[in-house]
């Protein structure tokens, strides 16, 4: 993510705080130096790892897990939302047991799609 002074961006804290069960809120870029970058919101400040696009771990939480994540907008987040939620969806929904109308051109082909490397006979 390009941070620029007056830049709106996407911050949605880890938890289950106010800000987080809603889907996040807007904060604005400040000021950008070459580590990090300062952004502001109503009632909040963070710093940032620029290259991470994560809230600063060692400013804001003395050496715990980053308090949040950054998207470049709200539609950004609500992608990834979408996703995690089909993904899962998914994943649920594979079986130990073949379909019976899977072909194998179908399991090479979703093996591809997922980043598999293809099937390899184990030796014994």
């Amino acid at each position: 993510m390009n941070y620029e002074v007056g830049k709106k961006v996407w911050y949605v804290p880890n938890g289950y705080g106010h800000d987080a069960r809603n889907g996040g809120r807007e904060l604005t870029v400040t000021k950008v130096g070459r580590k990090y970058a300062e952004l502001t919101g109503e009632y909040t400040y963070h710093t940032c790892k620029v290259e991470l696009g994560k809230v600063d771990v060692e400013s804001e939480r003395k050496g715990y897990s980053s308090p949040g994540r950054l998207y470049a907008s709200k539609e950004e987040h609500e992608v990834q939302v979408q996703l995690d939620k089909e993904w899962s969806d998914f994943q649920m929904r594979l079986s130990h047991i073949r379909p019976t109308n899977m072909t194998l051109e179908a399991v090479r082909k979703i093996r591809e799609l997922c980043g598999l490397p293809p099937y390899q006979e184990k030796e014994s």
